[in-house]
């Protein structure tokens, strides 16, 4: 049976300041429980508080001043991991991505992650992550370490946290593979169109050939790409770790790089998700414009038409 919505206070009463935008969000939640079976962290801990329906009831008690902006909204809110599937299994609309990162926000500007490794995140996501030239020297640093073998011999010394994720990374590329893309590939063939092209910030350091092979495709269906070598992070890590004013600052810029286009490609659907939240962080009609401009690469080909290969390709998928 699915809980009763909370009461709502009446109109007169003052909410929290600067929770205005989440209350409001929170209000399309009508408490139908669908969510609870899409969550991962609600089925991995069987706690109310930690699904989605929970969660948004939490964030509006503490929208009206119910409930103390504390310790349990903070892990609650960092426990999520962002993935969204209770969005596609909402039937309200409730965008509940949008409301954890605004509180994850509100949660820093709080004090409440002060800790060592938020920290360290925190210098990582505004000096490196969105820095090339940092980001590059940081993954040389990385394939020396692996060609030494270093990863795996510190592997046991590392937090739990950090040993996961050195689990999940692929080996370094070599450095020559790991260039900037050139500003413009023509079209080959009959011309089409033109369109922009967001690297991103790991995908040139991890998966360079990835980049490569989708410039190729582009340009080998009909259309100019335009690599801006002005353009930068989408701001994505920044948002998700509730670091909004950093990610507004990044996306303002990718607005300005991208300005004279009309479509702006990605290969990273974190990239393409967070380009289409770009209207919500700016809150502006540019914004907004800017959002509607962005494509996965996959989606823009089947929208645009793909060109037959010239050739058979004897291959199983």
């Amino acid at each position: 049976m699915a809980a009763s919505a909370p009461p709502r206070p009446p109109r007169s009463a003052a909410l929290r300041p600067s929770w205005h935008d989440i209350y409001a969000k929170s209000l399309d939640c009508v408490h139908c429980g669908l969510c609870l079976p899409a969550c991962p962290t609600y089925l991995e801990t069987g706690r109310e508080q930690s699904s989605p329906r929970g969660r948004i009831y939490l964030l509006r008690g503490v929208a009206e001043e119910r409930i103390e902006l504390g310790d349990v909204v903070r892990d609650e809110v960092h426990l999520c991991l962002g993935c969204r599937a209770c969005e596609t299994a909402c039937p309200s609309g409730v965008q509940f991505g949008a409301m954890v990162e605004r509180a994850r926000e509100e949660v820093r500007r709080a004090g409440l992650r002060r800790d060592l490794i938020s920290r360290l995140e925190r210098v990582l996501l505004r000096r490196v992550v969105p820095n090339r030239k940092n980001l590059g020297r940081a993954f040389d640093l990385l394939a020396l370490a692996q060609w030494l073998s270093l990863d795996r011999l510190l592997a046991p010394l590392l937090p739990a946290r950090l040993r996961a994720a050195r689990a999940l990374l692929p080996p370094v590329p070599p450095r020559h593979l790991r260039r900037a893309q050139p500003p413009l590939l023509p079209a080959r063939g009959e011309r089409r169109g033109r369109v922009g092209f967001l690297t991103g910030c790991v995908m040139p350091e991890l998966f360079p050939n990835t980049n490569a092979a989708t410039l190729r495709v582009l340009a080998y269906n009909g259309f100019d790409v335009v690599v801006p070598p002005d353009q930068g992070c989408c701001g994505a890590l920044q948002a998700h770790a509730g670091d909004g004013d950093t990610a507004r600052a990044l996306a303002r810029r990718n607005l300005e790089a991208f300005k004279d286009l009309h479509v702006v490609i990605t290969n990273s659907a974190g990239c393409g998700a967070a380009l289409r939240d770009a209207g919500h962080w700016l809150s502006s009609v540019a914004g907004k414009s800017f959002a509607a401009k962005a494509r996965d690469v996959c989606e823009w080909l089947d929208e645009a038409g793909l060109r037959a290969p010239p050739g058979r390709i004897d291959a199983r998928v």
